[in-house]
């Protein structure tokens, strides 16, 4: 990939998906946000497990939103 998050940069957009309302206006940020997560180093180095429960908890329709954002892209390639 050519553009990578840094640790700080990954683990601050996972936390900025518990206090939004993700929609449409948030696709850019989601898009980004997945192509990132393509590079496992940081799914499994920058974010955890807890980051997503925590998101479940707080916001549950964004982890919903998220995923069907996973879904959609692999519909689409």
């Amino acid at each position: 990939m050519g553009a990578t998050f840094s640790a700080t940069e990954y683990t601050k957009q996972i936390t900025s998906f518990k206090s939004v309302e993700l929609s449409h206006t948030n696709d850019e940020a989601i898009n980004q946000f997945l192509g990132m997560s393509s590079d496992f180093y940081n799914v499994f180095t920058s974010s955890t497990l807890e980051d997503y429960r925590e998101m479940k908890k707080k916001k549950p329709e964004n982890l919903i939103y998220l995923v069907s954002q996973v879904s959609l892209q692999k519909l689409t390639k």
